[in-house]
């Protein structure tokens, strides 16, 4: 099992500046050091991501990303490009890694304008990058990888919209093919993706207030194309969750 410790205090009594720490506790044992951890199902890799802060300059702070892949069965330690964020800015997306060690990272790629750069999301596997290939007509912004690396889920929007409903978006990587998950019906919900099956043909979701990041659960089932709320006593709001391998 690997844990994120977050507001850990390493200059005790006084605490200078807390930090993030990871470990992986089980059959093996291992500090992990500084960083947010991801562990893949097969448990065979770990993905570790630390972001440093810089704030000895005016303005907006500067930072420095560095994300890790540990093979756990041969101790092997590869470095990979950054990983997408997830909705919530400052924070990065927790379902980046598949089980056969394939991670889902966005590079920066020059823009058309002097000075401009523009994300592109792609795969890393092996040492290999392989760029992703969006259909025309529409623009997802990657949040997660299924577990067996067949589907990208995340957070999509039309082109030609100025103000685009937010909305929840599964897309198949063999063929293409997007299909829309949940689609918003005015600017007070805010989907919000929570978990996925192995294969990203059932994902775990939730609606919240655009004023709270809490509210009710559904479960998207793609064969059937149905949505199953997720039952909760009266008064009770989701505030994340996770679904297992078979989605069942």
């Amino acid at each position: 099992v690997a844990f994120t410790f977050n507001g850990v205090c390493l200059t005790s009594p006084d605490c200078v500046q807390a930090t993030t720490e990871a470990e992986l506790r089980g059959s093996q044992t291992l500090d992990l050091g500084s960083g947010t951890v991801q562990l893949s199902k097969s448990g065979r890799w770990l993905l570790l991501t630390n972001v440093v802060y810089d704030f000895s300059g005016p303005g907006i702070p500067g930072e420095t990303v560095t994300c890790t892949l540990v093979d756990l069965t041969t101790g092997q330690r590869v470095s990979v490009p950054y990983t997408p964020s997830s909705l919530f800015p400052g924070s990065l997306s927790p379902y980046t890694l598949a089980s056969d060690g394939t991670v889902l990272v966005t590079t920066s790629v020059p823009g058309t304008r002097v000075g401009e750069s523009i994300l592109s999301y792609g795969l890393w596997k092996q040492g290999k990058y392989a760029p992703i290939q969006f259909p025309p007509g529409a623009a997802i912004v990657p949040t997660a990888l299924s577990d067996d690396a067949s589907t990208i889920i995340g957070y999509g929007y039309p082109l030609d919209h100025p103000a685009p409903p937010s909305r929840i978006a599964a897309m198949d990587l063999a063929s293409g093919k997007v299909t829309v998950v949940f689609q918003s019906k005015d600017s007070t919900q805010m989907p919000l993706f929570m978990a996925a099956g192995n294969n990203g043909r059932r994902v775990l979701y939730r609606i919240a207030a655009m004023n709270s990041p809490y509210g009710p659960a559904y479960v998207w089932d793609s064969a059937s194309g149905a949505t199953i709320p997720v039952p909760l006593a009266d008064g009770e709001l989701a505030t994340d969750g996770t679904l297992s391998g078979t989605g069942d």
